[in-house]
């Protein structure tokens, strides 16, 4: 791999971290603000504890918010490149679905198990268009179950 090529890649890796690190924030204000966590409180980063959270406290079911496996694809990617040096390795055993990227996604990004991911080749516009369409799923389900969510 060339140098301008890792440059190139890495650059793109820092635009999918953003992405994730902005839904992130969005989830724990979701989450505090529904009362699954007080103002103060400090609350875990970890995606499946924070889901579980919103979904208790508003009865909904984040993973049936519209993009959502985009959502977490995005997730899964910014933990590739902070944890794994690029490469997507997902779970054994494949029961682990929230660890792993839909097999649709992986064709349609060329991103092949266990290899490095070109994040320069990830379509970035539409990962952006997929959180905003997920974050408005996500508020009009909250307002539809009378969470106390307001934007």
């Amino acid at each position: 791999m060339t140098k301008m090529f890792t440059l190139t890649n890495a650059m793109y890796a820092t635009l999918v971290i953003s992405i994730w690190s902005y839904m992130e924030d969005f989830l724990k204000t979701v989450a505090r603000a529904c009362g699954a966590a007080s103002r103060n409180e400090k609350i875990s980063v970890n995606f499946r504890e924070l889901k579980k959270k919103i979904e208790e406290k508003c009865n909904i079911q984040i993973d049936q918010c519209n993009e959502y496996n985009k959502v977490n694809a995005i997730r899964i990617l910014n933990n590739s490149f902070k944890h794994n040096r690029g490469f997507y390795k997902p779970p054994k055993p494949p029961e682990q679905e929230p660890d792993r990227i839909d097999e649709s996604l992986l064709s349609d990004w060329s991103i092949t198990a266990n290899d490095e991911i070109e994040y320069s080749k990830l379509p970035i516009n539409k990962l952006v268009d997929a959180c905003r369409l997920f974050v408005l799923s996500l508020i009009t389900k909250l307002r539809t179950n009378n969470c106390p969510y307001k934007l």
